[in-house]
């Protein structure tokens, strides 16, 4: 048999007028407070509760500190050591992570393994050579394929440009100065 609708309220006047009887000052206890700071506090009420709730995370475990940092040290120590290979070693001493978690935990390289491709032009620009073959018709109404080449100059910021070719000397004789070994290709 359910009780009836009204049993709450008189149980709780009930347990009220018994706590007011026991503790004589409780009207000094009374605050008249705002809606709004009765919102602000369910508020941060129920901010506290999902921030109580998240904090207890079940899933993956954390690698511990000594770890971390041995998989740290192994990588500054050893620069051209990968995640696999440091994964590895750590299986070898009986430590089990995963080896992408190694991957996360090694220190990043503040300059790339290799050089870029401004330094290799650098490095390279007197080698470098500007290379066509273009078509030409001939008087005589034959296809000619002749090979044009200069050298790059290069400049400070490592960008290149073809040097202007004397006008008094030939291209071909200008290409065979610059490059003896080269020969012009026609057909």
């Amino acid at each position: 048999m359910l009780p009836s609708p009204g049993w709450f309220a008189k149980t709780a006047r009930w347990l009220w007028v018994r706590r007011s009887r026991i503790w004589t000052g409780w009207r000094t206890a009374l605050v008249i407070v705002k809606r709004e700071t009765v919102v602000a506090w369910h508020r941060q009420s129920f901010w506290l509760w999902w921030a109580g709730k998240s904090r207890g995370r079940t899933g993956r475990p954390t690698v511990p500190a000594d770890v971390r940092t041995l998989i740290r040290t192994m990588a500054q120590t050893n620069p051209r050591w990968g995640a696999p290979r440091i994964h590895g070693q750590l299986l070898k001493l009986g430590i089990d992570v995963c080896q992408a978690t190694v991957a996360k935990y090694m220190v990043r390289r503040r300059q790339p393994p290799s050089q870029t491709w401004r330094t290799f032009l650098r490095n390279h620009i007197a080698q470098i050579v500007t290379a066509d073959f273009f078509v030409v018709l001939t008087a005589t109404y034959r296809l000619s394929s002749p090979w044009y080449s200069s050298p790059t100059i290069g400049d400070a910021s490592g960008t290149s440009r073809s040097p202007a070719i004397p006008q008094r000397r030939g291209r071909r004789d200008n290409c065979a100065r610059r490059f003896p070994g080269t020969r012009r290709l026609d057909t």
